[in-house]
């Protein structure tokens, strides 16, 4: 018996340079584990692979992260899923989204008419949401309105562009974990879990990881600087060791880099042991020769010792 399907997307324009698809691995083993693999989900970086997808296979319900860089390619995309199905229901997800610009808002929704909902904020537990809900009311996005939590945007019958009033707690349940106070494990890892697996067969492809979320500071400029991400919370050392382990094993000759996605590395002390870890890993594996990240944006002496160690 065939399983319901997901597709979940981050579309590009090129494959060499790019990150691993981190994000939309996250939330593809989210779905896998919350809903005991009742689903087939497929990650896609291609936009004319998860359009040849469409075709043949249309799935329940198609999400994309959305950045500044594939906006574009997101909006045809999801304007593509409604030709081959009105049913399939269209979810974005990312930091390129105005929650707080009433005006902003209704353009966007005007322009992506074919979008049903957009998550703002981490995804993970807001797109369970979704999913789940749509299970509750058979696919049905009118009947799902209003049956969502905050920071899930939609547009209203009357064309307003509003958001849910359920807490997550409440719609998911004992299941359910807030990441903004607890650390990070409860998000299953998608290197662990396989879920990444095939990139590593896509040359030039870089490895990305996460060790904490969040950012104290306010920068205007940056997708960290909401307020509501202002609170730290860390992945614990032996998940970042471990993705770090399963990467390194599976590095090929090509691979030589990797990105560290936090905001601030070296803003926690422990962050010192990671760039250890990191040199360990190396001198084992002469892997990574290269790490993009970014430093901590107050100079501190974990910085000094993060650079020398990583120097050696």
């Amino acid at each position: 018996m065939s399983r319901d399907k997901i597709y979940i997307g981050d579309l590009g324009y090129k494959v060499v340079g790019a990150p691993f698809p981190l994000g939309a691995g996250y939330i593809a083993t989210m779905i896998d584990n919350y809903f005991n693999n009742y689903f087939e989900t497929t990650i896609f970086i291609d936009p004319l692979e998860i359009i040849e997808a469409l075709k043949k296979n249309p799935p329940k319900i198609i999400a994309l992260a959305n950045y500044s860089w594939n906006s574009n390619i997101n909006s045809e995309i999801i304007k593509f899923s409604k030709k081959i199905s009105k049913d399939i229901i269209t979810v974005l997800g990312g930091p390129n989204f105005e929650k707080n610009d009433k005006k902003w808002l209704k353009g966007f929704f005007e322009y992506n008419r074919c979008l049903d909902f957009y998550v703002s904020g981490e995804g993970e537990w807001k797109f369970s949401q979704i999913v789940k809900t749509a299970i509750e009311y058979s696919y049905n996005t009118e009947k799902m309105k209003h049956k969502l939590s905050p920071d899930i945007f939609f547009k209203d019958h009357d064309g307003e562009i509003i958001q849910g009033d359920i807490p997550l707690q409440i719609a998911l349940g004992s299941y359910y974990v807030d990441t903004r106070k607890k650390h990070l494990d409860s998000i299953k890892s998608p290197y662990i879990s396989g879920r990444l697996d095939k990139f590593f067969e896509k040359e030039g492809m870089i490895p990305m990881i996460e060790t904490v979320r969040g950012c104290p500071y306010s920068c205007t400029f940056c997708a960290w600087g909401d307020a509501s991400l202002s609170r730290l919370s860390a992945f614990s050392e032996e998940r970042v060791f471990g993705e770090l382990d399963y990467i390194a094993a599976r590095i090929g000759k090509s691979l030589t880099r990797l990105i560290l996605a936090d905001g601030n590395f070296g803003i926690l002390k422990r962050d010192i042991e990671i760039a250890r870890y990191l040199n360990e890993i190396n001198k084992k594996y002469k892997w990574p020769q290269n790490i993009y990240l970014y430093f901590a944006k107050n100079s501190n002496d974990n910085i000094v010792k993060i650079a020398s160690t990583l120097g050696k």
